[in-house]
């Protein structure tokens, strides 16, 4: 007993396989396609990237660094006149360049200093002042205790002679 619709189910199944066969090496083949493209744009945008992390971090760093030295010098000049001020030196030049807040704080102690020399100046005028009184007041002071001396010198002389007076006036 031989059923030829067996037969026949079986070829069409081994038919069926070999066209499942077939779609899956084109189905395969063409995931592996997609999977080389997918791979060949992640390579291209990581190239695209570094490129631009490199391309941007450069010029940053340049910047920075040039921000940096800007900053230091600033910085330097700025201790340095301070410490001038401090230890009493007014005469440490102090020239600011640039638009930025190191700037400005260099301009500020550059007032401060021209206010200090201006204000070390009325100082220094008022001491000359009251000096130059205080020279006078002692010259006086001389002249007043030499005229003093005369007058007591005067006032003994007087006080001789009327002791003298009395004592004449007294014998007779």
């Amino acid at each position: 007993f031989h059923d030829h619709s067996i037969d026949l189910h079986f070829n069409q199944i081994v038919q069926s396989g070999q066209v499942n066969t077939d779609a899956s090496k084109v189905v395969a083949d063409r995931a592996a396609q997609e999977t080389q493209a997918a791979q060949a744009r992640y390579d291209q945008s990581k190239l695209v990237f570094m490129l631009a992390v490199l391309l941007g971090a450069i010029p940053m760093s340049i910047v920075m660094n040039l921000t940096l030295q800007r900053m230091g010098r600033g910085f330097r000049q700025a201790r340095s006149a301070a410490s001038a001020i401090a230890a009493n030196d007014l005469t440490q030049g102090i020239n600011p360049t640039g638009a930025d807040e190191i700037t400005e704080l260099l301009t500020e102690l550059r007032t401060m200093q021209a206010n200090l020399r201006t204000l070390l100046g009325t100082v220094m005028r008022g001491a000359e002042s009251i000096s130059a009184a205080s020279q006078q007041v002692a010259a006086g002071s001389v002249d007043l205790s030499g005229r003093t001396e005369q007058q007591a010198s005067s006032l003994e002389e007087t006080a001789s002679a009327t002791e003298q007076l009395t004592s004449s006036v007294g014998a007779n």
